[in-house]
This record gives structure tokens, sequence and C-alpha cells, in this order.
């Protein structure tokens, strides 16, 4: 088993040679990234992108993946999609900053066995607040039956029901 601690610190300092963290067998502690999306190299958005034409091309700068909001039903998806272990991830954690006259967010998930978006009991709607200001919203994954087995991917809806709108986030990690 490899100690959590010390799997965050390297995860932290970048000490693992991949960008997005692979599942790693864990003992007991604090939760860890298993999975993360950090955005930190300037024109690199690490798979997501937008398949809906309700999102201006995500761009990466400084740091944050920022988007503008140009349509109804507003969502970005990893392109391609990548293969997760959801017994090693059991929560989504989200940091964002989101300009919308919305305050409710959605992720989605693919499975082997449902490899579409959108169906039943693989989403979860969240509450954001989108006043413009830096948050972080947690989504708990555990407690949906369709989170099993291996999630080929991930959508996410940054403010589901807005028109307009601008988006930026931090990071998106799945953690365990």
């Amino acid at each position: 088993m490899i100690h959590r601690t010390l799997v965050s610190l390297f995860l932290a300092a970048g000490l693992f040679p991949f960008s997005v963290a692979t599942t790693l067998a864990l003992g007991p502690g604090p939760s860890v990234s298993v999975h993360q999306w950090e955005f930190d190299q300037d024109g690199d958005t690490e798979g997501w992108g937008d398949l809906r034409d309700a999102l201006a091309t995500p761009q990466v700068r400084g740091g944050t993946l920022q988007t503008e909001i140009t349509g109804s039903d507003p969502w970005m998806a990893l392109i391609p999609p990548q293969v997760i272990s959801a017994k090693s991830c059991y929560r989504a954690v989200i940091k964002y900053r989101i300009s919308s006259p919305d305050n409710t967010a959605q992720i989605m998930w693919q499975t082997r066995q449902n490899p579409s978006f959108g169906q039943a009991g693989q989403w979860k709607d969240f509450h954001i607040v989108a006043d413009g200001t830096w948050q972080v919203a947690t989504v708990d994954l555990s407690r949906f039956p369709s989170w099993s087995g291996e999630v080929l991917g991930l959508r996410l809806d940054p403010a589901k029901n807005a028109i307009q709108g601008s988006v930026e986030i931090d990071y998106v990690r799945l953690e365990g």
C-alpha cells in the first residue's frame, strides 16, 4: 500500500511522469486526487472540449480553462474519453469561477454498459454560486449505482440552463 500523504506530495510536486494521475492502491487516510485536470500549461485543455457549440472554444491561459457560454445547454467533455476506475474515485471536486444567471451545474458520465451521456442515473445536478468569485464544488458520486466499473468519459455542464455567461475552471479532480 502507498500512503496517501506521500502520494499527495508526489502529485503536488509533479513527480509522476504523466499529466493525469492513474489509479493507485491507497490505504486509509485523507482523500487524494486519482485523476486530475489542472490546466497549468497555456494552450493545453488536457482533453476537455466543447462538442455542442454552446460554448466558445475553451482556452487555457494563466492556469485556468476559460470559455464563454454562447447558447443553450452549454457543456464540455473529455475528448477522447478516458478509462477511469469508478471504485478508486468516489467524488468530483471542481474549482470554478462562473458569471451567469444560472445556479445549477451538472456532471455526467459514460460507462461501458451505458456509453452515452444522459442515461438514467448517470448524472448529478449540483448547486453553484455563479457570481464571478472562485468557488469549489464537491459532488459525491458514490451514491450512484451507475458510478461503477469503468467510467469512459466525463461531461461537465458548467451552468446547465444558462444561455450566456463566462466560465473559468482552475481544476477538475476525481478523488478517492
